[in-house]
C-alpha cells in the first residue's frame, strides 16, 4: 500500500468519526420531549444529517475487513498472533471503555447495570454499559470466527468468483440498514465487502473523472429525496452510493503527509470511544435550560459537534504527549 493510500483511508476514519458526533448530537428529544411537535425545518434539517451520516458505520467495517483480510488465516500461527493482537487492540480498549462507561450508568442509570455477576458478564460482552463500541464487540465476533468464512475470499478454484456472488447477495439481502444489533447485518455485509476490495487494491486508487463524480453525487442526492422512502433496496442503495462519494470526495482533498491534519488523524478512535457522554451531556443541559427552543436546538445540532471533536482531539493529544503508555493501552496502540 502507498503512503498516500494509507494517509486517505486514515483521514478518511476521522472524517467517519465525525459524521457519528453529528449523528448522535440529534436532540430533537432532548429539546422537546415524546408529547410535542418540534418544527418542520429542524426535523428536516436532523433528517438530512442523520441520513447523509449513514455512511460512517459502513466505512469503518469496509476499511476493518480491507486491513483485516490482507492476512491468510489458515496459515499455521497466523490465527494465533491475529488473536494475540486483537487482544490488545481491541479487547483490552473494550473493556477499559465499557468499565468507563459502567461508572456513568451507576450515576444515573443503575438499572441498566445488571444485578447478578452473570448479567454484568453479559451486559459487558455486548456493550450494554457503553453503547457506542457495539462496533468493537461485532468486529471482535467476525474476527474470532473467520476461519468458517475467509476460505470463499481465497480460495482458487474455478468457482469462486460465484461463491462470493452468492455470499455478497445473500449479506446484501439480510443487510437492514443501521442496524446496531448482536452481529449487525450492516457490519457484516461491509466488513465482507472490506475483505474482497483487500484482493483489488487499485479500486481504492482509482479516481473518476469529474463528470462522473458529478453525476454520482447527484444520484446520491435524488435517492435521497426520492428513494429511501420508496423502498429498503433504495434506502440500501443510497448508503452504498454515498460510501462511493465519500472515498471519491477523499481522493479529491489534498493532505499534507507532515501537515496539523494528518497528525491529528490518528486520534479518530480515541474521539470515537469519548465522544458519546460529552456530546450528550451538552446537549441535554442545554435542553433544560432552552427546553422547546428550536433555535438554540438547530445550534447545538451544528455547533456541538464541533466543540466535542475539537476538545477531545485537544485532550487526545495532551494525554499522549504526557503519558504515552496510557493512551496507548486506551486507544488499542493505535497512535
Amino acid at each position: 500500500m502507498t503512503k498516500t493510500l494509507s494517509n486517505k483511508i486514515r483521514w478518511g476514519s476521522f472524517v467517519a468519526t465525525y459524521m457519528v458526533i453529528l449523528r448522535h448530537s440529534s436532540n430533537i428529544l432532548a429539546f422537546f420531549g415524546k408529547d410535542s411537535t418540534p418544527p418542520s425545518f429542524l426535523l428536516e434539517i436532523e433528517k438530512f444529517v442523520c441520513v447523509a451520516t449513514d455512511i460512517a458505520v459502513p466505512y469503518f467495517f469496509l476499511i476493518s475487513g480491507y486491513f483485516f483480510f490482507k492476512g491468510n488465516y489458515y496459515k499455521k500461527g497466523e490465527y494465533t498472533n491475529m488473536i494475540k493482537k486483537k487482544s490488545n487492540s481491541l479487547l483490552l480498549p473494550f473493556v477499559l471503555w465499557n468499565v468507563v462507561g459502567l461508572f456513568w450508568l451507576l450515576a444515573y442509570r443503575p438499572e441498566l447495570v445488571g444485578g447478578t455477576p452473570i448479567e454484568w458478564l453479559r451486559n459487558l460482552a455486548i456493550s450494554q454499559w457503553y453503547g457506542a463500541l457495539w462496533y468493537v464487540r461485532d468486529l471482535m465476533i467476525m474476527m474470532l470466527f473467520v476461519p468458517l468464512y475467509q476460505w470463499a475470499l481465497i480460495c482458487n478454484d474455478k468457482y469462486r468468483k460465484w461463491v462470493l456472488l452468492v455470499i455478497y447477495i445473500g449479506l446484501f439481502w439480510w443487510w437492514k440498514p443501521v442496524d446496531c444489533n448482536l452481529l449487525s447485518t450492516e457490519g457484516c455485509f461491509f466488513f465482507f465487502m472490506g475483505g474482497i476490495v483487500s484482493g483489488h487494491e487499485k479500486w481504492l486508487e482509482y479516481k473518476i473523472g469529474n463528470a462522473q463524480y458529478l453525476i454520482l453525487l447527484i444520484s446520491w442526492l435524488c435517492l435521497y429525496l426520492f428513494g429511501i422512502q420508496e423502498s429498503l433496496f433504495w434506502y440500501k442503495a443510497h448508503i452504498l452510493v454515498g460510501v462511493i462519494v465519500m472515498w471519491q470526495s477523499l481522493l479529491r482533498v489534498r493532505c499534507k503527509p507532515d501537515g496539523f491534519l494528518m497528525s491529528v488523524a490518528p486520534m479518530a478512535f480515541f474521539v470515537y470511544v469519548t465522544h458519546y457522554y460529552v456530546i450528550k451531556g451538552m446537549k441535554v443541559a442545554t435542553a433544560s435550560i432552552w427546553p422547546g427552543n428550536s433555535y438554540v436546538a438547530l445550534f447545538a445540532f451544528l455547533i456541538y459537534p464541533i466543540i466535542t471533536f475539537v476538545v477531545l482531539v485537544g485532550v487526545g493529544v495532551i494525554w499522549k504527549r504526557y503519558f504515552p503508555q496510557t493512551f496507548s493501552i486506551a486507544t488499542g496502540g493505535r497512535c
